[in-house]
């Protein structure tokens, strides 16, 4: 930031420099020996401020070695249309939050000479928004950098954030699933299961829909059709949430072509990518199929039906069990449940609430949601 903004000829350097610009960001009062701070910004800073000291109050707690001098016309306490500063957009850059990991940030602007008190045309400080987001870590930055001007800085308290819901009286702690779960062995009980085997169907992408079927494990009576998921918050920046689809197809016609169809990605980043393989034998094309399983796995093919579940591997999505309950459009007549005249009166004290619930039941904006999430139905739970 300081090459980009202040210095385009700024080096960072271990060796102390001595520099004769008016304009540095360090006094020209002599610099005791810097003591250790008590706290760490990723990088060694050092202090050289103490308060029995006969030093300006314009000495900056800086390493020696990070001096620099401003050389840019930039104006670094310009305001926006709000009469925001930088120091606003810093505590700030989102609606109610802000960062972590900005406390370097703050104090290198502070050095270069942003103001920290500046109101914007709402008549709010940057450490009043601290306040107002809760962020504690900078709120007590900035009143440590601001204490070193004035003395008297007035005491602003962080309030604890609470919802006032005038209904929540009315309602106890909702037990979602259970409730769908119910109406959904309702409708079971009433409507029989269409067994179309549509999960054991080729997959469309590897364009054998019309010419292709799936090859039956005759020892275990199960598709060669399997679903693997992966998951791990932990990994990278948005975590790990992948899927693997692996079929082996027999062209209808020619019988001594088989082919392992593989499929992978992101789950809800549409349909990843994939390939397929021909294989002349049946026998070859099981044993890549047995291998690959192993590898993504952790577990032999053979014996599915004792799976566990390993560290860093791919989970295997049972889709017989699935079949037994597969209801993915199990209908719901929306108009009824909003009709006034077949149900109490709403209890609600708030018209906003009201128009919630209706919007949250039109039975057209949830499919369009969920069509534009790009889910593949089969997949989820």
């Amino acid at each position: 930031m300081v090459k980009l903004l202040l210095n385009r000829l700024y080096v960072p350097t271990d060796n102390n420099q001595l520099l004769n610009n008016t304009n540095f960001i360090q006094s020209r009062h002599k610099v005791k020996q810097p003591k250790s701070k008590g706290f760490f910004l990723g990088v060694t800073t050092t202090s050289t401020y103490d308060r029995d000291d006969d030093i300006s109050d314009n000495i900056e707690t800086i390493n020696e070695s990070d001096i620099y001098t401003v050389t840019s016309m930039i104006d670094i306490n310009v305001c926006d249309l709000l009469g925001r500063t930088s120091i606003h957009h810093l505590v700030q850059p989102f609606p109610d939050g802000s960062y972590m990991n900005n406390i370097q940030l703050l104090e290198l602007l502070h050095k270069s000479g942003a103001l920290l008190t500046q109101n914007d045309i709402s008549g709010l400080s940057p450490l009043q928004y601290c306040a107002i987001n809760n962020c504690q870590h900078l709120y007590d930055k900035l009143t440590e950098l601001i204490n070193k001007q004035q003395r008297d800085l007035t005491q602003i308290t962080i309030k604890p954030f609470y919802v006032n819901d005038p209904n929540k009286e009315l309602l106890g702690v909702p037990d979602y699933y259970s409730g769908a779960q119910e109406f959904i062995n309702q409708y079971v009980s009433t409507h029989a299961l269409k067994n179309l085997h549509t999960i054991y169907q080729v997959d469309s992408l590897s364009n054998m829909n019309q010419t292709g079927e799936i090859v039956i494990d005759t020892e275990k009576n199960e598709p060669y059709d399997v679903r693997l998921t992966i998951t791990d918050v932990d990994y990278g920046f948005i975590g790990l949430y992948n899927f693997y689809r692996m079929q082996i197809i027999k062209h209808k016609s020619k019988t001594n072509l088989y082919l392992l169809f593989t499929r992978w990605g992101r789950i809800g980043d549409g349909d990843g990518q994939h390939q397929l393989t021909p294989f002349s034998s049946l026998d070859e094309c099981q044993n890549e199929f047995c291998k690959v399983f192993r590898q993504k796995t952790g577990n032999s093919w053979e014996n599915t039906d004792q799976f566990q579940n390993k560290p860093k591997k791919y989970t295997l999505i049972k889709l017989n069990e699935r079949q037994m309950q597969k209801y993915t459009d199990v209908p719901i007549n929306f108009e009824e449940l909003q009709d006034d005249n077949k149900h109490p009166p709403s209890k609600l004290q708030s018209s906003v609430y009201k128009i919630f619930f209706k919007t949250f039941l039109n039975p057209q904006a949830i499919r369009t949601n969920v069509e534009k999430t790009q889910l593949d139905i089969e997949w989820m739970p």
